[in-house]
């Protein structure tokens, strides 16, 4: 099923490895809880770069192929 992952950085790039976060997929998508936008769909990572004082909290969804 579905996970979030919240990550509060300064202006710094992030990856998120989906391996790392418990979901088994070829592909995710991800989408920003914050904003309530849906960011794409990923491989095996995505990055952010994450601007001063800014948070974002995602969820990493599997896709069916």
């Amino acid at each position: 099923g579905p996970r979030t992952t919240g990550r509060i950085r300064h202006d710094e790039k992030i990856t998120v490895y989906v391996s790392r976060t418990g979901v088994h997929a070829d592909s995710v998508g991800i989408r920003d809880l914050w904003t309530h936008t849906d960011l794409g769909r990923f491989g095996h990572e995505y990055a952010a770069t994450i601007p001063p004082h800014a948070v974002q909290m995602i969820r990493v969804t599997p896709l069916r192929k």
